[in-house]
């Protein structure tokens, strides 16, 4: 991958979290990302090593940070990009993929249908490569860069704690662990009710479709997670954690401000 498309992000310790949990609790800030969250990882890998393939021109479904971080990296590697995005996608996200030069149609209730537009694109244009927002190994190999820079600051933790819209980010840190002979860090999972695709997949031991996305987190909204992410859990080991340490991945997002969350206090959604 090129040097300088994406970002070591910083690793640093939350003093009210340790306290409050009784250990070392450090926070692997993503959100510092070009585009502003982990899909930066996936996505640069995925488009550069398209590139290289002589790729030029790419269409992705997203519903929403997946898609501005295609942009903003196609943009970088000189690549057209077009996205492809549900109704529930907020404004804010449609204008900063746009702003990256990304062509936007907004098709479909949820990410799903969205997806259904994107890939009937690419079957009609020859030159076009299709790439998803979560599901394929190029983008877990990329994030897997996340484990990567923890190795390189000497950070080995009792547990890594991250969130799941489809398991792309679980994916990529279940690669980075493998690679690392990290046997003994567990992996913590963390849904929004209405978003729970992979703990519904979890329980049941096998993929599960949600009827819907009802969750405020619509960039977390995969009616069903990638059946990698339930292979990938039964295969790490769950050993006894032997370090105190956790890593908490802030993996950002571009869809929300102030206005936002005012909105979101003001609907009783969260408090202050």
């Amino acid at each position: 991958m090129p040097p300088g498309l994406i970002s070591q992000t910083p690793l640093l310790e939350s003093a009210p979290l340790s306290a409050a949990v009784g250990t070392r609790v450090l926070l692997k800030v993503d959100a510092l990302q070009p585009s502003g969250s982990f899909k930066d990882r996936g996505m640069a890998f995925m488009c550069s090593t398209l590139r290289e393939r002589g790729v030029t021109s790419v269409i992705c479904s997203s519903g929403g940070n997946a898609g501005h971080a295609v942009a903003a990296m196609g943009r970088r590697l000189g690549m057209s990009v077009k996205v492809i995005v549900p109704t529930t996608t907020k404004r804010i996200m449609l204008d900063k993929i746009r702003a990256q030069g990304a062509e936007v149609t907004v098709h479909g209730a949820n990410w799903n249908e969205a997806d259904g537009l994107a890939r009937e694109l690419v079957a009609a244009d020859p030159a076009a490569e299709y790439i998803p927002p979560y599901d394929h190994e190029l983008l877990w190999e990329g994030h897997s860069s996340l484990v990567d820079e923890l190795v390189a600051a000497g950070i080995r933790p009792g547990a890594v704690v991250a969130s799941v819209g489809g398991g792309g980010l679980i994916n990529g840190l279940y690669v980075g662990m493998r690679r690392h002979g990290w046997h003994d860090v567990r992996v913590v999972s963390a849904e929004t009710d209405g978003a729970n695709c992979f703990a519904a997949a979890f329980a049941a031991g096998k993929p599960v479709r949600l009827n819907a996305i009802t969750s405020v987190a619509t960039s977390l909204g995969a009616l069903q997670c990638s059946a990698t992410s339930l292979r990938l859990a039964a295969e790490h080991p769950t050993t006894a954690c032997t370090h105190d340490e956790v890593v908490v991945v802030v993996c950002g997002g571009s869809g929300v401000n102030w206005e936002i969350m005012e909105q979101w206090k003001r609907d009783g959604l969260w408090a202050a």
